[in-house]
């Protein structure tokens, strides 16, 4: 019984899993095909949708994101729920491949929702801006967590910490040096990109404590 119940979770976990990277993966395609309407001054010439088109569709598919993380946040939630049937002695849960498989799928979930918020307003940037070193500065951002994610992973869970809040941690450290020692030329474009960095954080800060308390309660000692 233990065993079923063990593996209907997991299942219920991978499928929420690859749902939501196929929808991350089609937000993806409709903004690359955003970015060359905008470049594109005869639409009426060509086959290719107008940009309004395509950010409609754009819209639509960011709301299928979010109902995909509810998905994944109830699916925790049940998941949790069921833990307590779950009578697994200590010893044998931590030497289980699965518990150890479906615990590096949830994290890697978070990282990948985490790096959609950044993509998502970095995307808004590049649009809505001319300021093209604004948006390299926020391609370092996403480098770094996705960098300091990787590498900090195992020694941050030795410590008994949780992953991401200690990710989140390290890169608004790292963001605000990289902003200590912007050129001069950047104070022009301060403002506006202070309110967009503040909704990046934002972002990031709430996936983390969405999915981090979701996690932890799944994943923690019974």
């Amino acid at each position: 019984h233990t065993v079923a119940a063990s593996q209907s979770l997991a299942a219920m976990i991978d499928d929420t899993f690859h749902r939501a990277r196929r929808a991350l993966g089609r937000f993806d395609r409709l903004a690359e095909r955003y970015a060359e309407a905008l470049h594109f001054t005869d639409p009426a010439a060509s086959g290719w949708r107008t940009a309004a088109q395509i950010q409609g569709e754009r819209l639509l598919t960011e709301q299928h994101v979010e109902t995909v993380y509810a998905e994944m946040n109830a699916t925790l939630w049940t998941a949790s729920s069921q833990r307590s049937s779950l009578e697994y002695l200590r010893d044998e849960r931590e030497d289980s491949a699965l518990y150890r498989d479906s615990r590096e799928r949830i994290w890697s979930l978070h990282r990948d929702f985490v790096l959609q918020a950044v993509s998502r307003d970095a995307f808004e940037l590049t649009v809505n801006t001319t300021a093209a070193i604004e948006v390299q500065r926020y391609q370092v951002e996403m480098e770094l967590l996705r960098a300091q994610g990787e590498l900090e992973r195992e020694r941050l869970q030795m410590q008994g910490q949780t992953a991401v809040e200690a990710a989140v941690a390290m890169v608004e450290e790292e963001a605000l040096r990289a902003r200590i020692n912007e050129d001069v030329r950047l104070r022009a474009i301060a403002a506006e990109g202070a309110q967009t960095i503040k909704r990046v954080r934002e972002a990031i800060a709430l996936s983390a404590q969405q999915l981090g308390q979701g996690a932890a309660a799944l994943l923690s000692d019974p």
